[in-house]
């Protein structure tokens, strides 16, 4: 049984996705494994306020291709309009991340699959573009005009 919000979230999320039973493990985060190799981490933070959807993009060998990539997360992270996700440094699992943090209070399954979705989808991009050794480019989006509707 069920008795906390996290724990009901993930039960909503389990069968938004169709994946069978989602439960948070010791430290109030479950992982779902793609059928990719992509690796979805969902955890409540620990004041039980916030949700965060984190994804892995990859280490990152020092050096020029090390540095290009930073700069690119760090160009995609201030997209106008708001970008889907924060690129971050994990400096523990020493790796690119992918996030998305959420409010717990009166969010449903429903409304994580929506921002889920879009976020995987940039996540597998960049993750493509690691692996081919591509450099990844954020691109303003076309119909936006900047910030203050300036070029």
């Amino acid at each position: 049984m069920v008795t906390d919000a996290f724990g009901t979230l993930l039960q909503e999320i389990s069968a938004e996705l169709k994946i069978d039973k989602m439960a948070a493990g010791e430290k109030n985060s479950c992982i779902v494994h793609y059928p990719d190799d992509l690796k979805l981490q969902i955890e409540a933070d620990p004041t039980q306020t916030d949700l965060l959807l984190i994804i892995e993009i990859g280490s990152l060998p020092n050096g020029r291709y090390r540095e290009v990539y930073f700069k690119e997360a760090l160009k995609a992270n201030g997209l106008f309009p708001s970008p889907v996700g924060i690129f971050a440094y994990s400096h523990k699992a020493d790796k690119l991340i992918l996030y998305e943090k959420m409010t717990l209070k009166g969010l449903s399954g429903n409304r994580v699959v929506e921002v889920l979705t879009p976020l995987l989808e940039k996540a597998r991009q960049w993750i493509e573009w690691f692996k081919r050794g591509d450099f990844p480019v954020a691109k303003q989006n076309a119909s936006s005009s900047g910030i203050f509707g300036l070029h």
